[in-house]
């Protein structure tokens, strides 16, 4: 019975999930219908970020990303450590989400992996 109302709930409610860098990387890659959010600081954006990784680290530019996709849309978040990205997916399920993955460890942990960075500058003027 629990089996069955834990079903439910994830199928009614949607989720939030968090996943190892290796199970990240490997949905990212096999998939192009999602979005990958990174919610970090600008300044660390602009650094290094996963590849295709888009900013989302305030809350102006969040809303502007996820205001028009379907609730249903597989996002993807992260930030440094992992503490940004639980209030960003407290924030995505109260917009209706429903598919929402965290990189568990954050990109600390995704780098400490070797797994690939994009490390072109991003200029400021693409956050305006």
């Amino acid at each position: 019975m629990q089996k069955c109302l834990l079903i439910f709930a994830v199928i009614s409610f949607g989720f939030v999930k968090f996943i190892e860098p290796a199970d990240f990387y490997q949905m990212t890659s096999e998939s192009n219908k999602y979005l990958l959010i990174d919610v970090r600081v600008w300044n660390d954006y602009q650094i290094n970020r996963i590849p295709d990784a888009v900013w989302g680290g305030d809350l102006l530019h969040l809303n502007n990303l996820v205001s028009n996709l379907d609730v249903n849309t597989l996002l993807f978040i992260y930030c440094d450590y992992g503490e940004r990205t639980r209030v960003v997916a407290k924030i995505l399920k109260k917009k209706g989400f429903k598919n929402i993955y965290q990189l568990n460890g954050g990109l600390s942990s995704w780098i400490n992996q070797n797994f690939p960075l994009d490390t072109t500058c991003v200029s400021d003027s693409i956050k305006s």
